[in-house]
């Protein structure tokens, strides 16, 4: 689903933007959602070059990246489970989540099987490691020698591979960008008059960025849950009982929940564009999505604790 808009809409010029409706088809930067995606992504390419989320990640980064201190320690499973103890921030994307940002978190060092530390810089790394693991699996074209070649593999790997496979649920090519001529605008509420628009993500994409829709996100879910066209059943159990991609589940009277959860903007004390998505599977065989381009009334602010809240009162 969607959350509607009011108001009227500017340019930077002041000038009056065409309205849209909010649709379960519209696409939006689903923020930390993307990293349910990578991992899916990289524990797929992992059976397909014969490797386990033990395997060590270091040969797959950059040649001429510093190694840091437990660097060469660091395995597939402790990206995926925020068990790195790499030292960065969740804050300025730009710097923190760009090649040099990553490269810097690498040379500083790592503490493998740390506490969890929820880091978007895990699942970034996610960008530049996969088109080497690419490369090990079979495509010998994939490459990491730049900042552009590692957003390029990531990028299509997952269109190729991972949306490819899901028929025809994908009504083109999804994105790390807006691809829209129009694209959504981002707002601080509901209610708000002037909405801001995101940028393209592909250079900062991994543990956020991707352009999908509610509706996409819910196949998504489906597909990885209930077929074996994109991982194997082993992988599928593995990927739940191990947190790979999920956050933490929560158990409550009526089913245990297992999702992620996005949000871009959480200063409450200004007019900052906002976005906040959420996906969700119970354990009776129910899934949901769920993308907003504001801030969410209520429910803490969550689009997975709303979608949390609207199942347990369904049975009442």
């Amino acid at each position: 689903g969607g959350v509607a808009v009011a108001g009227t809409d500017l340019d930077g010029s002041g000038n009056p933007l065409t309205q849209r409706n909010m649709t379960p088809d519209v696409r939006l930067n689903i923020a930390s959602v993307s990293k349910t995606i990578t991992a899916v992504a990289i524990l797929r390419l992992l059976r397909e070059a014969g490797l386990e989320t033990e395997a060590r990640i270091w040969p797959f980064l950059p040649r001429d990246w510093t190694l840091g201190p437990g660097v060469d320690g660091l395995r597939f499973h402790h990206l995926l489970t925020h068990q790195s103890g790499l030292t960065s921030t969740n804050g300025n994307f730009s710097q923190t989540l760009s090649d040099a940002g990553l490269q810097t978190a690498i040379a500083a060092g790592a503490d493998p099987g740390a506490d969890y530390n929820y880091l978007n810089a895990n699942f970034a790394l996610f960008r530049v490691i996969l088109p080497l693991l690419w490369r090990e699996a079979g495509l010998t074209t994939a490459n990491n020698d730049n900042p552009v070649a590692s957003a390029f593999f990531y990028a299509v790997y997952i269109i190729e591979e991972i949306f490819g496979r899901m028929g025809g649920v994908f009504g083109g090519n999804a994105s790390t960008s807006p691809l829209d001529s129009n694209p959504p605008r981002y707002y601080q509420a509901a209610n708000s008059a002037i909405g801001s628009a995101y940028g393209n993500w592909a250079m900062i994409a991994g543990g956020g960025g991707w352009h999908l829709s509610a509706r996409e996100l819910a196949a998504f879910l489906a597909f990885i849950t209930y077929t074996d066209d994109i991982l194997t059943p082993s992988q599928r159990i593995g990927m739940d009982q191990l947190l790979y991609g999920w956050q933490p589940p929560v158990v409550s009277g009526f089913g245990s929940y297992l999702g992620h959860g996005g949000s871009i903007s959480n200063n409450t004390n200004a007019p900052f564009p906002a976005v906040r998505t959420g996906i969700m599977k119970v354990n009776l065989q129910v899934e949901a999505a769920v993308v907003a381009n504001s801030r969410i009334t209520g429910s803490g602010d969550s689009a997975t604790r709303l979608l949390r809240e609207a199942y347990d009162a369904a049975w009442a």
